[in-house]
């Protein structure tokens, strides 16, 4: 049944000749929203501005999270914001599955993280465009920052109606944070991926960075109630014209695209220094490769890790190069692992940082 106007409760400067019970009989449309004339009922009422932001809240729960907190307490009641620094893989795992399916992501709430001197940046498309996918669930984001910069993530109320829901995402977020730290060990040195397609002989990887959110690769890797991900592959064309170098890098693994947890942006860091995935040797106990190290044992971290990923690629079509998987390939090198920590200005030449 329609909820007749006038009968919420709106904190409102009274004028001196109205009382409280005055102004409730009142029939208007709450902050944000407008009817037309003679509308009898709240649904009646839609946004003055389409996908105006009427209110801003921190979903995150600070007993449970990362601890970088920039700016006062006070300060973030309506943002997350996080300094960070090169190479930190923030994820932010997201418990909105208990929000009602009437509360609709894109037309009543909304995501948004926001990117010091860039203003909003552009979320995946599992988020931003794909409408089969539900936002009111348990969802995952991952921040893989190649710069400097502070981001602010924060939930949006875009329609007055919803105003009340806004209390449904009060703590529901946690934020973690990773960093490398063992490729040269206590620095944030990381193993990179170089990749290199001077003679364009074999087609580009489907998991460059294309999307202009400078400082930042942003990926997502939602879960629905039954903790499986919503695994999908997508149609992406690599345009050559997108990036300033051919060669290019990378702090995540080129070619590995669409994978469990992870999504199009696969850190090496998140896999060779992860408890999850590898025994993690003391330093003071390791023995390296060396020029005479046949006879001797060489001790050092060990890694098994089973990750399940998609083909992005249409296996059903040809392109006009040769891809990774196919034979006229195999003789190819899709790109090189070097054996020592790079740092995160050696990226400088690349499209992440240009």
């Amino acid at each position: 049944s329609k909820e007749p106007c006038g009968t919420w409760l709106e904190i409102t400067k009274l004028p001196p000749r109205l009382t409280r019970q005055e102004v409730r009989r009142q029939s208007r449309c709450p902050r944000g929203t407008t009817s037309e004339a003679r509308s009898k009922f709240l649904t009646d009422c839609t946004p003055s501005v389409k996908g105006a932001i009427l209110f801003r809240m921190n979903p995150v729960n600070n007993s449970f999270s990362y601890q970088n907190l920039t700016q006062r307490e006070e300060e973030q009641i309506t943002a997350a914001t996080y300094d960070i620094l090169p190479l930190d893989y923030i994820k932010i795992s997201m418990s909105y599955y208990h929000v009602p399916h009437t509360t609709v992501y894109g037309q009543h709430w909304q995501h948004s993280i926001y990117l010091d001197g860039y203003g909003a940046v552009e979320l995946p498309d599992q988020i931003a465009t794909r409408t089969d996918v539900s936002k009111n669930d348990y969802q995952t984001l991952h921040i893989l920052s190649y710069a400097q910069t502070k981001i602010n993530y924060s939930v949006e109320i875009i329609h007055g109606r919803y105003y009340e829901d806004a209390n449904l995402f009060e703590g529901m977020a946690n934020v973690t944070n990773v960093y490398p730290n063992r490729a040269e060990f206590g620095t944030r040195k990381a193993f990179m991926a170089y990749y290199s397609a001077p003679s364009r002989r074999i087609a580009f990887p489907k998991n460059l960075p294309m999307k202009p959110n400078p400082g930042v690769v942003i990926t997502e890797t939602s879960t629905n109630k039954t903790k499986v991900d919503n695994f999908y592959k997508e149609d992406i064309t690599v345009n050559p014209e997108d990036f300033p170098s051919s060669k290019m890098v990378l702090p995540y693994f080129p070619y590995f695209s669409k994978c469990k947890g992870y999504d199009n942006t696969l850190p090496i860091f998140a896999i060779l220094e992860d408890e999850k995935y590898c025994d993690l040797i003391e330093p003071r106990y390791t023995r390296p490769i060396e020029d005479f190290t046949i006879l001797r044992e060489v001790v050092g971290d060990e890694c098994h890790a089973k990750i399940d990923c998609l083909y992005d690629e249409d296996l059903g079509s040809a392109e006009a190069l040769p891809r990774w998987f196919e034979a006229q390939a195999a003789t190819e090198v899709l790109f090189y692992l070097p054996p020592f920590g790079i740092d995160s200005d050696d990226m400088s030449d690349s499209a992440l940082k240009a």
